[in-house]
């Protein structure tokens, strides 16, 4: 446990009790090591010896009595690299034999797809780094994704299922809206046959992805496809469309729009020919941008497009980052141009 997180645990001060606050928690915490060094002069390592560890100095486990280093809010276990002076005991023999042998069984396994342990290493760390979601590597690697984690289990990477099922969670909250564009040829293709998809669906209640991508004969990311259509149908084409739905960041958004604009807030509105995000009101429109999604070239020319719409037809349209929505100062922001032009 580190000292930063023992703070985030409790933000007191145990020296004389002050509570610390900040707009983040890396604010508060800076805010509480410059007072503990200015009020009580304590440095980070003398007051984590006070508290939590009754003055009793961190000595290398070698045995070489040597103290060890407090660094990144806790002290090593190890003076310089005395670990390596530490015979392995019988656990940690049986560890290595046994991890040797998980990656004798992979590769006999994976060898024969043309790939290997180091492989799987590192897609390992391009998933933990968020260099690429978890479908991406399991396309590249041809494993399914729930075999490639067992992998990851055997190999001895995962060390916690419940830190890694957290880790999980953040890196979906990354890829959620992330969009991986076609080649030239395929983007040239869905633009030239939407006329298709159009008269598909004249004549159908409900149709699905699969049914669209079966229909143009074509392989594209889902998310993608999302996108294109809602750029390039009706909104009564849209309605017909099964699964396209907003992101769940989308719709948190929008529950917390409504909890303080009440019906003055509509979600998905149609204005000649395109669809935003949120109408607020009668003359506000509100655009939810990823960080991601939005940096593609035909995003950027689409929303371009989309500022002169809003324009043309008299609205003020304000655009929010995916980072934005969780800070009520844009709330307090908003409501203020709402109550201005109301």
């Amino acid at each position: 446990m580190t000292l930063k997180n023992i703070f985030l645990s409790n933000p007191k001060c145990l020296e004389c009790g002050t509570i610390f606050s900040g707009n983040t928690n890396d604010g508060g915490y800076l805010k509480f090591c410059n007072h503990i060094k200015n009020k009580h002069n304590l440095s980070n390592s003398d007051y984590f010896l006070k508290h939590f560890m009754g003055n009793t100095k961190q000595y290398c486990l070698c045995g070489c009595g040597n103290e060890t280093k407090f660094f990144k809010g806790k002290f090593h276990k190890y003076h310089s690299n005395h670990k390596n002076n530490v015979k392995p005991n019988t656990s940690t023999i049986n560890k290595i034999k046994k991890n040797a042998n998980e990656r004798g069984e992979i590769n006999n396994l994976i060898n024969r797809i043309g790939i290997n342990v180091e492989d799987i290493e590192k897609a390992y760390y391009d998933f933990m780094e968020l260099k690429k979601p978890m479908s991406k590597l399991s396309e590249e690697l041809f494993i399914d994704f729930r075999t490639l984690k067992s992998y990851w289990f055997k190999l001895g990477l995962i060390e916690n299922k419940e830190t890694f099922k957290r880790f999980t969670l953040k890196s979906k909250s990354k890829w959620l809206n992330s969009i991986n564009k076609p080649n030239d040829n395929i983007v040239l293709l869905l633009k030239e046959n939407i006329h298709i998809v159009k008269t598909y669906l004249n004549d159908k209640k409900i149709v699905t992805f699969d049914d669209i991508l079966s229909l143009l004969g074509v392989k594209v990311d889902k998310n993608y496809l999302s996108w294109f259509l809602k750029e390039n149908l009706n909104t009564t084409e849209i309605k017909k469309i099964k699964f396209i739905k907003q992101s769940q960041i989308e719709i948190n958004f929008l529950n917390v729009l409504k909890f303080y604009f009440g019906n003055s807030v509509l979600g998905s509105f149609e204005l000649n020919g395109k669809i935003f995000d949120y109408k607020l009101g009668k003359k506000i429109l509100i655009e939810l941008d990823g960080g991601y999604w939005h940096s593609k070239e035909d995003v950027i020319k689409n929303d371009l497009i989309k500022n002169n719409i809003a324009k043309e037809c008299g609205f003020i349209l304000i655009r929010i980052s995916d980072k934005e929505v969780k800070n009520l100062e844009f709330i307090n922001k908003l409501k203020k141009i709402y109550d201005e032009i109301k």
